[in-house]
């Protein structure tokens, strides 16, 4: 149970918080396939009146994990960005930095969150169009930053192949493997190509 202590009074994170952080665990320990609400209260060790009180389905729970990556992820992408000095490709150069150089933490927790979403799209086709609309979005964020867009996509989309090979572990890369891809996704988003 993870705590913070002020004083000498000791404060719980909340039941939500506790709920995320139990589903995070799960999907890291037992996969997409061992994400069930049981698994999940037995986690957080709250009742099953307590996670319906905060999520009606799985689906709101894993829509709210993804909530608070995004958040987290937009974050330390807008650190990125202010720690930019060349506006060209900026934004797309944030990303490669946020993808391939985040710490290990939040690297396992974004593999294991994809890992999720892939295995719910698959039992609930109809949140397709949610995952399309999200990357659209994205997508058109980038495109403030001067990239020619195939070449914004090719970044994108190298970085989306990366991601997802790891999630599904399809291929093991050393720390330097992925710092030299990063540095070659970066040279890429410095100037337009040929």
């Amino acid at each position: 149970m993870s705590s913070k202590t002020r004083g000498k009074t000791r404060v719980y994170a909340s039941a939500r918080q506790r709920l995320l952080d139990a589903a995070e665990a799960v999907l890291d320990a037992k996969g997409p396939a061992g994400l069930t609400v049981d698994a999940v209260i037995a986690q957080a060790r709250l009742s099953k009146g307590g996670f319906f009180y905060h999520f009606k389905t799985k689906k709101d729970l894993i829509t709210a994990m993804g909530e608070r990556l995004y958040q987290e992820a937009a974050r330390r992408q807008a650190a990125n960005v202010a720690a930019e000095k060349n506006a060209y490709g900026g934004l797309t150069r944030a990303y490669v930095r946020l993808a391939l150089t985040a710490d290990a933490e939040f690297d396992r927790r974004m593999r294991s969150y994809a890992l999720a979403m892939m295995a719910l799209v698959q039992e609930d086709p109809t949140l397709i169009p949610m995952v399309r609309a999200a990357n659209r979005t994205f997508f058109q964020q980038l495109e403030s930053d001067g990239l020619p867009d195939a070449q914004r996509r090719l970044v994108v989309l190298a970085v989306q192949g990366f991601w997802l090979s790891q999630a599904l572990h399809f291929h093991y890369f050393t720390p330097e493997q992925i710092a030299e891809l990063g540095k070659v996704l970066v040279r890429l988003t410095e100037k337009p190509l040929g």
